[in-house]
């Protein structure tokens, strides 16, 4: 294998990683732009829709939005905890829902008033919830930033050192080739002079 094919192989395998890096924080990052929450799965209660170590990401909408049958993420009644589960009944006078875990086998004990009500799921990804949890809290913050700014060192710099090094290879060869030129172009002039000199001395003789 040569040694540009060596390079190129090289620059993808430092490109992935960087690449990775980069779609996972468009996805952490990006889509709450767009302004969708995002959630991490951490019971099975919701399984297999939403299983654990998913990453949910919810559109906040308005209780007038929700029907029986929809995922909603809402707090629960410490007002902190969040939580996904299905709605099972609207009851509008009492302004609440009933809502109950794909994989319970009871509804939930309390209704969820409609204050508490975040907005629905329309993005689940599977295992990125462990992604996530882990680069937003130290030290995966850390050493998450840490990876990515390798990666992009990796990928640059060794371009960056190597231009230099192969500009005056270039150069060294080119300078080479002249010498050689200039040598040849030498000993070719004076094996002319020397047998200009002996075509004179037999006419002479």
């Amino acid at each position: 294998m040569d040694g540009p094919t060596r390079e190129r192989i090289r620059s993808v395998g430092a490109a992935i990683p960087a690449l990775l890096a980069l779609l996972l924080a468009v996805t952490l990052v990006g889509l709450r732009l767009l302004g969708l929450r995002p959630y991490v799965i951490l019971s099975g209660s919701m399984a297999p829709a939403y299983p654990v170590g998913a990453l949910v990401y919810v559109r906040p909408a308005g209780a007038e939005s929700v029907s029986t049958g929809d995922a909603i993420a809402f707090y629960m009644e410490d007002g902190q905890t969040v939580a996904v589960h299905r709605v099972i009944g609207v009851d509008e006078a009492q302004a609440c829902f009933s809502t109950k875990g794909d994989a319970n086998a009871a509804p939930d004990a309390a209704p969820v008033g409609f204050a508490r009500l975040i907005g629905k799921p329309v993005l689940c990804v599977p295992y990125l919830g462990y992604a996530a949890a882990w680069l937003t809290r130290a030290p995966g913050m850390y050493i998450g930033a840490a990876a990515v700014l390798a990666m992009l060192v990796l990928l640059f710099l060794p371009e960056r050192r190597q231009g230099p090094q192969q500009a005056e290879t270039g150069s060294a060869a080119a300078r080479r080739r002249t010498t050689r030129r200039a040598r040849a172009e030498a000993v070719r002039a004076l094996r002319e002079a020397k047998a200009a000199r002996r075509r004179r001395a037999r006419r002479s003789g």
